[in-house]
């Protein structure tokens, strides 16, 4: 009563990293960081370490 277990079907095709060409990646990056959420340059966590270093420049001031 051995129970048959089917092969583990191994696919053709690997899936490949995908990765934007270096000139779309220096056309995001070249963009200022604005706090407007729908336009380009909105970086939400670039936005949060601006906001740190002007409250620790109030501070030393």
């Amino acid at each position: 009563m051995h129970r048959v277990v089917p092969e583990m079907k191994i696919s053709k095709k690997t899936k490949l990293i995908k990765r934007l060409p270096l000139e779309a990646v220096l056309r995001l990056t070249s963009f200022p960081v604005t706090t407007q959420k729908g336009e380009k340059g909105y970086n939400r966590k670039k936005l949060q370490e601006q906001n740190r270093k002007n409250a620790r420049d109030d501070i030393q001031q």
